[in-house]
């Protein structure tokens, strides 16, 4: 995956350069161009990228991020109760 805009702070917190995408600064094509004949160049660098890409995507399923909430809501009631009690 080569991503256009590296100064996005989600990407680059979700995201390493090199290693399950390749990043580039938007605003000018020549990078972005060289980025890709690069991944289509280099296969074991593609192959690289699929598979960590892939174990990226895997963190991000709706059953994933699903039980995220479901963890984070019962943690937020828990704690109400337990602020509610306290008083």
């Amino acid at each position: 995956m080569c991503i256009r805009d590296r100064d996005i702070p989600v990407l680059r917190e979700h995201l390493t350069d090199d290693v399950d995408c390749v990043m580039v600064s938007a605003g000018d094509s020549g990078p972005l161009s060289n980025a890709l004949v690069s991944v289509a160049r280099d296969e074991q660098l593609r192959r690289r990228l699929v598979t960590a890409g892939a174990a990226t995507a895997a963190r991000f399923t709706w059953s994933a991020s699903a039980h995220a909430h479901e963890d984070l809501y019962t943690r937020v009631l828990r704690d109400f109760g337990e602020l509610v009690r306290s008083r």
